[in-house]
């Protein structure tokens, strides 16, 4: 976004690009799990669990991935210690870690052909 004196100058599409992730809210796709915070923590453990991926060493970020701690209802349903518990035990909120797994927020990837161009597209919830 280019700034010209104090204003800012835009084309419109950054409102556009936003959307709204209410992680309190009922789990999108997993039964097991009590919110969307709860699948989301559980979709980015089975993406490492899978290994499937490579990250560059991040301490701050592997620090804030293994910090929390889960247990599961009575239901049996998986909760992710809240970030208020943690702050008991002495912990940092998971800035980190969160920014991260909200990169699962979108769904599973589902890729179409458009333009010879493979395009994710994200679930209806996450509009």
């Amino acid at each position: 976004m280019a700034k010209t004196r104090g204003k800012s100058i835009t084309n419109g599409t950054e409102k556009k690009l936003r959307r709204g992730i209410n992680v309190g809210e009922a789990a999108a796709s997993r039964e097991n799990c009590a919110r969307l915070r709860d699948e989301l923590w559980s979709k980015g453990r089975d993406w490492f669990q899978d290994k499937a991926c490579s990250m560059p060493k991040d301490d701050a970020l592997i620090a804030e991935l293994t910090a929390p701690t889960y247990s599961f209802t009575s239901t049996g349903k998986m909760v992710v210690e809240s970030k208020a518990d943690m702050k008991k035990r002495g912990m940092r909120s998971p800035d980190l870690a969160d920014a991260f797994l909200l990169t699962f927020a979108c769904g599973e990837r589902r890729k179409i052909t458009h333009h010879r161009r493979p395009v994710r597209r994200c679930s209806a919830w996450a509009a």
